[in-house]
């Protein structure tokens, strides 16, 4: 069984589109039929539906995915048995939302070119919805996000730790002082400035959501990317966020900022390295995943 026949059967059973994913092996049309025909008849079956325009996988297709992924990882392991990190090559291009890029130590990273020197990092930083269509795309080979926790049917979860996102407000905000005297209820974050992230971020759906059903309506003064910022803004006094737990820890410890606790918000998150869940892992992004993963296990 050829692997570059797996890997054409990989790249049509992503896209669900030969054209496409001609394209993007730079192969002719024929040339990807042929080789998917080859298969198909190494394996004694169908392994995709041709409706019309419309490409689906067969059983046999779906049951080949897992085995197909695992053969090609093998061969790149076997190909690089006798090479070390230092003499690996290529691109990573890594994606990673804005509050954890700001938290990960530039150890990593250090960490990471000590053990892959010939190996170049491409990096995005953006919004979690954004990085999980880079990665369905295949415009990402790795991401690094808080979300909701993912599916490991539709992804690669290289790593997850527990997080969540918590209300904010300075030592001295009015909600903070109230806080002191009786266990706050969401009608009383009414009538207050906010600082808030994207409102597409995992954590700010479930919280508008939580806002909607208790009838609380917020005012948005700003909307920003950038955690740090919220935090400061918050610390001033005149504002509230909401915010990732790992990104105001610090000036939770230092008394600047308060965490303000409702029974009734509960918004559990991930932090989680994924991959698309027919990407091949590479030695290259292994290696990344582990040192990234040693510095996420620090916040």
């Amino acid at each position: 069984m050829d692997i570059q026949e797996l890997k054409i059967f990989l790249k049509v059973a992503q896209l669900k589109n030969f054209t496409q994913a001609s394209k993007e092996l730079g192969y002719s049309q024929s040339n990807v039929s042929v080789r998917v025909q080859q298969l198909e008849q190494e394996i004694g079956g169908p392994l995709f539906n041709r409706i019309g325009r419309s490409v689906s996988l067969t059983q046999y297709g779906e049951a080949l995915v897992p085995y197909a992924r695992k053969m090609i990882e093998l061969s790149s392991e076997m190909e690089n048995l006798l090479k070390s990190e230092e003499s690996l090559v290529g691109t990573v291009k890594v994606g990673m939302c804005e509050s954890l890029f700001a938290k990960i130590k530039e150890e990593a990273f250090l960490n990471f070119h000590k053990r892959f020197p010939r190996v170049k990092l491409e990096f995005v930083v953006d919004a979690t919805a954004n990085l999980r269509a880079r990665i369905e795309k295949d415009s990402l080979d790795i991401a690094c996000l808080i979300d909701d926790p993912l599916d490991d049917m539709s992804w690669q979860i290289l790593y997850s730790k527990e997080s969540t996102a918590v209300i904010i407000a300075g030592a001295d905000h009015p909600l903070s002082k109230l806080q002191e005297e009786r266990k706050l209820v969401p009608s009383d974050l009414s009538g207050y400035n906010y600082v808030l992230m994207e409102e597409d971020a995992p954590y700010m759906l479930q919280f508008n959501h939580i806002m909607a059903i208790n009838h609380v309506s917020l005012e948005h003064f700003m909307k920003l990317q950038n955690a740090d910022s919220a935090c400061r803004m918050a610390e001033s006094g005149s504002f509230v966020s909401l915010l990732p737990h790992y990104t105001v820890s610090d000036s939770v410890e230092s008394g600047t900022i308060k965490i303000l606790e409702l029974d009734e918000v509960n918004i559990p998150q991930e932090i989680q390295i994924i991959l698309h869940k027919d990407k091949i892992i590479t030695p290259q992004v292994k290696g990344l995943a582990e040192e990234l993963q040693k510095q996420l296990e620090k916040i």
